[in-house]
Formats: structure tokens, sequence, C-alpha cells
């Protein structure tokens, strides 16, 4: 009797375990939604890809896929308060204290149990130089005011000297004012 009852009680043991999925962890293969499976996350595109350095709270879209409601948005190893569009879908923003240097930073996206996508490239371009002086004043017969260039008493006007747009040969003008 002891013997049919201990079968028993082992029976019903393995029915429920085996019921249970065995009672193993998951693996990371759950679809996405609600942040309860690990899946490994991929990005396709980020928006923008480029900004320039000193400029405010940007705003990052991400696209991908295996987005789930707890994955976050890393930006160059730190976390951002991340919001979940769909499971294709994040933004978040990167504050202007991020951005005050240039450099090439790294964009992740990292869904619960630490499953990170791989890094993509987020560029911030150095701002250009502004002349805003020029020391010493005179170089020769040439002096030098705050937009001017002076010589043998012929004023000329600068003017577009850092301008892309402009050959560099084209700096200065002829003002007889």
């Amino acid at each position: 009797m002891r013997l049919k009852c201990l079968c028993v009680v082992l029976s019903l043991c393995f029915l429920i375990a085996a019921g249970c999925g065995g009672g193993g962890s998951s693996s990371g293969s759950g679809s996405g939604g609600n942040g309860s499976a690990t899946t490994t996350p991929t990005i396709s595109s980020i928006s923008p890809t480029t900004v320039q350095a000193g400029v405010a709270d940007t705003t990052l879209q991400v696209t991908g896929t295996n987005f789930v409601s707890a994955s976050v948005i890393s930006f160059n190893n730190q976390n951002l308060a991340t919001t979940f569009t769909s499971a294709t879908a994040l933004s978040a923003k990167i504050p202007a204290a991020a951005l005050t240097s240039g450099g090439n930073f790294q964009v992740a996206v990292v869904n619960p149990g630490n499953a990170a996508s791989a890094n993509v490239q987020f560029q911030v371009d150095s701002p250009v130089p502004v002349l805003t002086s020029v020391s010493p004043n005179s170089v020769g017969d040439w002096k030098f005011g705050d937009d001017y260039a002076y010589r043998h008493g012929v004023r000329a006007k600068l003017f577009g000297a850092m301008q892309r747009d402009r050959p560099p040969h084209d700096v200065c003008q002829r003002d007889d004012s």
C-alpha cells in the first residue's frame, strides 16, 4: 500500500512539474510588449545621427525590433529615460550636458535581463570656430578692427572669412566710406 501511494505522489509531482514547464528559466525566446520576457533588441536606424556640439536637449528616435515596454536607450553607456512607442520604436531625450563636445558616441537598446543590441554610432560635431579678435591687431602695415582691415589709409571690410560657401580669397571688399 505504501509503495502504491508513493508511486501516485511521484507521478503527480512529475505531471505538475511538466505542466509548469519543468520549472526551468526562460532563455530569451519570448515575444515583447510587456517587458516580461528576455529578448535581444536590434537597432535598424536612429534619428538624428548627427548634432552640433552645444545644442539643447535632443530627442533621439530609435527604430528596430524586439523592443519591450521596459527597453531602455543607452547613450554612451548612460541609460536615458525612454518612451516605448511600439515593439519597433523608442524615443529618449539626450540631455544638453551630454552634447557639449564633439565626438562619436554609442547608442544601444537594453532589454530586461541586460539583453543589449549592437552599438550604433551617434556623432556630435565640434563647433565651427569663430574669429572674435586678432592679436596683435596689426601685421606689417595692416591694422585690424572688429570687422575691418586698414592699409595705407584704405579700409577693407572683412566678411565671410569662416563661411563655407565663400572661396578663401573672397574675404574682404574695399569700403571707401
